[in-house]
């Protein structure tokens, strides 16, 4: 497993996003933060910055600490809530099914604070797939 670039942790995680139930994307915050939402709640922000190319994924406190802990590229979340948002770039150990497991939890714990019906009515469009 390879190490990625920052525009390719984007393009993985952007490919990941597209592929779930109900995902919209757009730019609500700026021209340069493209924010990925699961029926209006946000799951993925896309800095496209050539800077600095990170991706923004919600994480449950003590896996975001592993991460920090073990990764150097990644951090507490730029953006929104540092204890449940963690940035993610370019570095040593960032690989392509990390982005991907990443991504899809961050969507499952958005998903899982939904209402029952709407819980429901996304897991059969997961099945489906």
């Amino acid at each position: 497993m390879s190490t990625l670039s920052g525009q390719q942790l984007q393009r993985i995680a952007r490919q990941t996003a597209d592929s779930l139930p109900e995902v919209t994307s757009g730019y609500p915050f700026t021209p340069h933060l493209a924010v990925y939402k699961v029926a209006g709640h946000v799951f993925l922000i896309v800095t496209e910055d050539p800077d600095e190319q990170i991706i923004t994924i919600k994480t449950e406190p003590e896996h975001a600490a592993a991460l920090i802990r073990e990764h150097a590229s990644i951090e507490p979340g730029r953006y929104l809530d540092k204890h449940h948002w963690t940035s993610i770039g370019a570095g040593t150990g960032i690989t392509a099914p990390l982005i991907d497991d990443l991504v899809r939890g961050s969507y499952e714990l958005v998903v899982e604070q939904m209402s029952r019906s709407d819980i429901d009515r996304i897991h059969r469009k997961l099945d489906e797939k």
